[in-house]
């Protein structure tokens, strides 16, 4: 085959002319193909064989890296807890239609699940987010008012307070938690530069978290706000798609030659000297999925927000009640210390007058008896001291009765103390 003369050596008009631009769009055409087969290749991948082992070893790796923090029965709550909140999100994902779902544990840090599916719409991936805390919170919520517990040692209340806490927390508007995902899809996806004011908040608030010594949590912080250029660049491209082609549908092999054509452009754009077409045909299908996808209306908001604010203050309600119900329950063991400190004093003074009406007179043991009103005064005052701090706490009848017994006892000891010691009579001598 003969090939055309560079263009340097060919004539104006040839039937073989072929111009730099030329060579470029063909270049260009080459691209696209390969993006677009990379598209195609990773949305149509046939779904892996998912068995259980990961879940074990993962499960095996996150006990041992955090046992250092809870004892044998706290881990194996916590375990419990986390399966129990990644599950309501396997089963979501699973109803929806994802591919490829699995559940892990991540060491040091919890749990997750992970699944495949292209172009979700967003009140199924805001349903799968809430599917996850939500079931947690109602049966700590249920098993709270049930058992009321109030000792903080016991099984019960440690098992509520970690449903309630872990799933509260996952409930913060801060991305990548599931509350955080949630009112971005709902509110803030909506348009680009306020999402991206949403993710430096978020990215504040991680930081802030991370304070406390999470590192993880301080990674994550650090990721997302790396990751915020790209996220607009993405996310501004796909308003303009949506409003280029608004009849643009979710089904990937749906698209016409145009859309696609405007896909691969604007994935191009986002990052111009990366033409590696796996990853242009990445950031194709990012595109496609979030211009495609839309946030639910306003009364499907509205819905959502109802719910996901009902769950938000489910959790520090329950919070709250558990703490005042605790410190009751410390006031009142406080009280009863308060009372048996009370009768220990009084049985001490008692025994210290017992001694001085069996003496002659001649023969009192002083030594003694101050021993025993000085006992009798520590008890009173530590008494005293748990009165006032608990009082307010475990008001009754009783523990009224002994506070004002308490406080009688203080003051006779205190003006016996300021009385003078009366002088002993001089021993007489015998000749």
């Amino acid at each position: 085959m003969d090939f055309p003369p560079p263009p340097s050596h060919r004539q104006t008009g040839s039937a073989f002319e072929i111009t730099t631009a030329d060579i470029l769009l063909g270049e260009e055409d080459v691209l696209f193909e390969q993006s677009l087969h990379a598209a195609n290749a990773a949305i149509e991948s046939p779904p892996r064989n998912n068995n259980g082992w990961w879940l074990l070893i993962s499960m095996a790796l996150f006990a041992l890296t955090s046992l250092g923090g809870f004892n044998l029965l706290g881990m194996g709550l916590l375990v419990a807890v986390l399966l129990l909140h990644e599950s309501g999100h396997f089963l979501g994902m699973k109803l929806f239609g994802y591919r490829d779902v699995k559940m892990f544990f991540i060491p040091f840090f919890g749990a997750a699940v992970s699944g495949k599916k292209h172009a979700v719409p967003a009140w199924q991936e805001i349903v799968v987010l809430l599917l996850g805390p939500l079931p947690g919170l109602i049966l700590g919520t249920v098993l709270f008012f049930a058992f009321r517990p109030t000792d903080s040692k016991s099984l019960m209340f440690q098992l509520v307070a970690m449903l309630v806490a872990l799933n509260g927390f996952n409930l913060l508007p801060l991305i990548p938690l599931d509350g955080g995902r949630v009112m971005n899809l709902l509110i803030f996806r909506r348009h680009p530069a306020l999402e991206v004011v949403f993710k430096i908040f978020a990215v504040l608030g991680l930081a802030l978290l991370a304070i406390t010594g999470s590192i993880i949590l301080g990674l994550m912080a650090f990721f997302m706000l790396i990751g915020i250029p790209y996220g607009y660049k993405l996310a501004s491209r796909a308003r303009r798609l949506r409003r280029e082609f608004p009849t643009i549908v979710a089904e990937w092999r749906e698209q016409g030659l145009a859309e696609l054509r405007q896909l691969y452009q604007y994935a191009l754009d986002i990052f111009p000297q990366d033409r590696n077409p796996a990853n242009i045909g990445t950031r194709m299908i990012s595109l496609h999925e979030q211009a495609s996808t839309s946030s639910p209306g306003i009364l499907g908001t509205l819905f959502f927000l109802m719910v996901y604010g009902t769950s938000f203050f489910l959790g520090p309600t329950v919070g709250v009640v558990m703490a005042i119900d605790n410190n009751a329950n410390i006031a009142a063991r406080q009280m009863e210390k308060a009372k048996s400190l009370h009768d220990e004093a009084v049985a001490l003074l008692a025994e210290a007058k017992q001694i001085e009406q069996q003496a002659d007179g001649q023969n009192v043991d002083q030594q003694q008896i101050l021993k025993l009103r000085s006992l009798a005064e520590e008890k009173v005052n530590e008494g005293m001291d748990l009165v006032w701090a608990n009082l307010h706490l475990a008001k009754t009848d009783e523990n009224e009765r002994v506070t004002s017994s308490l406080a009688d006892l203080q003051m006779e000891m205190m003006i016996a103390k300021a009385k003078p010691a009366e002088p002993q009579p001089a021993k007489e001598s015998v000749p």
